[in-house]
Formats: C-alpha cells, structure tokens, sequence
C-alpha cells in the first residue's frame, strides 16, 4: 500500500538533520541521484495492484536525475526532476500486466505532477520536515490518481 507518512520519513533521512534516521545528507550529485531513486522506489514498492515495474523505474529515475548534475538552472532542475517521477512512475504502471495472476493495465496518473510548489517553498526556507510534507503530499495525491484496468473483465482500480 502507498503510505505519504513513508515517503515523508525517506525524504526526511536524507534531508532533515533533525529526523531520528537522518542518515545524511548526499554529499554529490551522483549520490543525489542514487538517494531519490530509493526514495521513490521504498515509496511505490509496495502499490497495490502490485508491479514489476520498480526496479526499471528506479534506473530510469537515477539517469535523469544525474542530468541534473551539469546543470545550474532552477527551472530546468524542476523539469528534470519531474521527468525523473514521471518516467518512473510510467515503469511502475508497465510492470503491472506482469503480476500474475491477474492480466493488469497499469495507467499513470493522467495529469502531469507539478512538484514545483514542493521546490519553491523549500527554496522559499520551510523546515527540511515541512518540504517533506509538501513534497510527499503531492507526490501520493497524484499516484492516488494512477489506474490499473482488468484486461479480462474491465474492472478499474486505483492505485493505493
């Protein structure tokens, strides 16, 4: 099941110095872009219906993110990011038709994710906590979003 209180704890371990698991922050860009895969990955591993999809996503989310690496602009840092979520979240919707028993249409979420808000009021100076919270907030309320469709009987579910 998706858990937002999950995702606030993962994003905290890595942001948040004050958070009982800090583990610390990424000291690179390289290591930036491993972090946020894991994050993503700890979040959506356990989605209902389930999916084969993470582990694809996972590479896909650190190759975008490692983009990010050669460039300084905010706005590009954001679209990059988004694509980053965004590809991985098209993984996690694939690997659904490969769980068995079931024969699963994996829809991503139909609007695109706006993760700028989360970006500006970090830049803006809320706590490393509050940008989790934002952050995690709109990040379930999107996949909340996500379908997946019974190839064999039609039947529609959301994501959870």
């Amino acid at each position: 099941m998706l858990s937002k209180e999950l995702l606030i704890g993962e994003i905290r371990k890595y942001n948040d110095p004050y958070y009982e698991s800090f583990v610390g922050y990424p000291k690179t860009c390289q290591l930036s872009s491993e972090v946020w895969p894991i994050v993503f990955s700890t979040y959506a591993i356990d989605i209902v219906p389930q999916t084969l999809g993470v582990p694809q996503g996972e590479i896909l989310a650190r190759l975008n993110i490692l983009q990010i690496c050669s460039n300084n602009d905010y706005d590009i840092f954001i679209e990059i990011f988004t694509r980053a979520i965004t590809q991985f979240t098209q993984m996690v919707a694939s690997g659904m038709i490969m769980v068995f028993p079931h024969r699963l249409q994996g829809i991503p979420p139909p609007t695109p994710i706006n993760l700028r808000p989360a970006f500006d009021a970090g830049m803006a100076g809320v706590t490393a906590k509050e940008f989790a919270e934002i952050f995690a907030e709109i990040v379930d309320t999107w996949y909340r979003t996500g379908t997946a469709v019974n190839i064999d009987t039609g039947i529609t579910v959301f994501w959870s």
